[in-house]
């Protein structure tokens, strides 16, 4: 019997904001070069509209947070944090700061977090910093489609030969692969359209249109770690650094080994070629790579390494540096400007902010699919979508699908839906110079040094606007603010580890997701050579100070610190990191017992019900999963064209 708990979280009390208002006093310390005269009520209005972004499990400890470091000043100075004298405010912050308790230290690390993305995202503030936005040099007029709804007055009622869950990578390549062959084609994506027009809108409000929970997605366990994936048409291609690999040969190599796939690599050839042709892959030009990209490629050079530029979906790329918020010249092709577009005009239906609850499997065709439509401006549900289709492709992501298909009790039998989640745990380091660097001109992710990725660390590019570079730094205020006042001389570069270890999805009684990872301590290692090479790096290119993301040595002035570096006995706890691509939680397989779906994506047990996103895959890929998915998205739908003609 499915039992579903409601919990449910108000918005910031006017205690909660009155704490809050003392906490950004204590925060952010006076400054010469940045304004502290900005207006704290903008700053908590704008963390209020962020706060109700959040996922509910992250808004609940954002207000336990606060109590227990309201009521923690009894503690310290025998009142709590707001009854507490200026002085005794920041000395008690500071006490917080030195607390090596790791939950007590990540409650501390969410507040402040959101505190600096909400204060660094307001203009007078970054302006002063150098930063600016990116002319958005493409504008044109919305194109009207009557395939594409993007909010519906009435309910709908629809049979149709494919139904398709989600738009991004898998979705989107399958969805326009079938109708291409002149199948019926009715795609549901959760989240809204967005096309260039909202690009030139602030990276704070992109992001949290456009990813999912806010930006907010995070893993729970050892250590705690943000996975931000996209909620709009185009999936996270929308949102991502338009990086592209093919699927290495040796992972290939071991899933058919271990798995039993029987899947040549010359049988995926004219996937990957077919998706590379689509999305105009090249090699990145060295005249937007930055300085960033320069500074790496000298530091790599004068240490005897190599690397080269980053092949990417963006022909044509002005270096605005905003691909992880939506280009805004249009240059980084997202399957919003190509695969959707192109299943539109071969007939494809496609119904935004639609999301798929309910899906009822049928004997005698694929399933009935039952989806409700969220209004974009209000967030209240309204009208309802009913769909029988012959064939259901599932869509929405490695965390997404598994909680719909548990949601819905489709596989009880099956122990492997959720598990095995993989998520290429990320690293960066940030490093100052004494020139301007301006590392916001340019592409964020557009060089990379991969001869380390045997030993599972691949090197890539990692820039970010000041707001979001804030929330990652994890050192004391005055360290903190000193970065900040020199953002202009900043350049960040960082690595992504080909995983261990594996975690899961769990959907709670609330219906919410709960993901749990623990980094594996095999990885661990690699972090720890990962960041010594990157500070080696950018001292060897000139950088006079490191912050390496490291909780008990987060800032290093040279190499004689790397000494110290070396002589830590670092525990997974001591890392900030980041993860970008989920992967494997419905993973593919030849025999049942092992894996959720087959070699095609068809799920174990369920007639005509596929899965095309990067869920299947078996294990890590190592590299960035976009065009691997879309490889295996067309293979899936090649598949289920053959299904449906005979």
């Amino acid at each position: 019997m499915h039992v579903h708990v409601h919990v449910h979280v108000k918005n910031l009390s006017p205690t909660e904001i009155r704490i809050l208002k003392s906490f950004l006093r204590v925060l952010l310390p006076r400054s010469n070069k940045i304004p502290v005269d900005v207006d704290e009520i903008k700053v908590v209005e704008s963390l209020e509209v962020q706060f109700k972004a959040l996922p509910r499990l992250i808004r609940i400890h954002f207000k336990l947070g606060f109590r227990i470091f309201q009521w923690g000043g009894l503690l310290y100075g025998a009142k709590p944090f707001t009854w507490l004298s200026p002085a005794r405010q920041v000395g008690y912050l500071d006490f917080w700061e030195r607390i090596h308790f790791y939950p007590l230290r990540m409650m501390l690390r969410l507040l402040i977090s959101m505190c600096y993305v909400n204060y660094y995202s307001q203009p007078e503030v970054y302006q002063c910093l150098g930063y600016s936005l990116p002319p958005v040099t493409v504008k044109r007029e919305r194109a009207e489609s009557n395939n594409l709804v993007i909010f519906p007055k009435k309910d709908i009622f629809l049979k149709t030969e494919v139904c398709v869950i989600g738009s991004g990578a898998g979705g989107a390549v399958a969805a326009k692969h079938l109708a291409a062959h002149g199948h019926e084609v009715v795609i549901l994506e959760e989240g809204d359209f967005f096309d260039v027009n909202n690009f030139n809108e602030e990276p704070y409000d992109i992001v949290r249109k456009a990813y999912r929970d806010g930006g907010f997605e995070t893993t729970i366990g050892f250590p705690l770690i943000i996975t931000p994936t996209g909620r709009a048409v185009g999936g996270t291609t929308l949102i991502n650094s338009g990086t592209c690999f093919r699927l290495p040969e040796n992972v290939l190599e071991k899933w058919n080994e271990q798995w039993g796939l029987d899947i040549s690599y010359k049988e995926l050839a004219p996937y990957f070629e077919d998706v590379e042709k689509t999305l105009h892959i090249e090699e990145a030009k060295e005249d937007v790579l930055g300085n960033i990209g320069l500074k790496v490629k000298k530091g790599i050079e004068v240490l005897g390494l190599q690397g080269h530029p980053l092949r990417r979906n963006a022909p044509g790329c002005q270096g605005a540096g905003r691909c992880c918020f939506g280009c805004p010249t249009e240059a980084k092709k997202s399957t919003n400007l190509n695969y959707i577009p192109e299943a539109l005009r071969h007939g494809a239906q496609l119904y935004a902010n639609c999301r798929a609850e309910t899906i009822i499997p049928k004997y005698d065709y694929g399933a009935e699919v039952i989806g409700t439509f969220v209004d974009p401006k209000t967030g209240q549900k309204c009208h309802q979508i009913h769909i029988k289709a012959e064939i259901l492709i599932l869509a929405g992501g490695s965390l997404q699908t598994p909680l719909l298909i548990k949601k819905n009790q489709l596989l009880l039998h099956n122990s492997h839906v959720g598990r095995h989640l993989t998520i290429h745990p990320a690293a960066k380091v940030i490093a100052r110079f004494d020139e301007d660097i301006e590392g916001w001109k340019g592409i964020p992710q557009g060089y990379c040094m991969d001869e380390w990725r045997e030993a599972g660390i691949n090197f890539e590019g990692a820039f970010t606007p000041p707001a979001y570079s804030a929330a990652a730094v994890s050192v004391s205020r005055q360290q903190h603010r000193s970065l900040m006042e020199n953002y202009r001389q900043c350049a960040s570069f960082g690595f992504l580890v080909s995983d261990s270890g594996q975690g899961r999805v769990v959907r709670l009684p609330t219906g919410d997701p709960l993901v749990l990872y623990n980094l594996h301590r095999q990885d661990l290692e690699k972090f720890k050579k990962g960041i010594r090479l990157l500070c080696q790096i950018f001292f060897a290119a000139g950088a006079r100070e490191i912050y390496t993301g490291i909780h008990p040595l987060p800032r290093v002035n040279g190499m004689g610190d790397l000494v110290i570096m070396d002589q830590l006995k670092m525990k997974r706890t001591d890392l900030d990191l980041g993860a970008f691509h989920p992967l494997g939680t419905c993973r593919m397989g030849s025999k049942p017992n092992q894996s959720v779906v087959g070699p095609f994506g068809e799920v174990h047990g369920l007639k005509n019900i596929f899965i095309a996103d990067g869920s299947v895959f078996p294990s890590s890929l190592g590299v960035n999963p976009m065009v691997t998915i879309m490889a295996f998205a067309a293979r899936c739908a090649d598949h289920v064209h053959q299904r449906l003609i005979h």
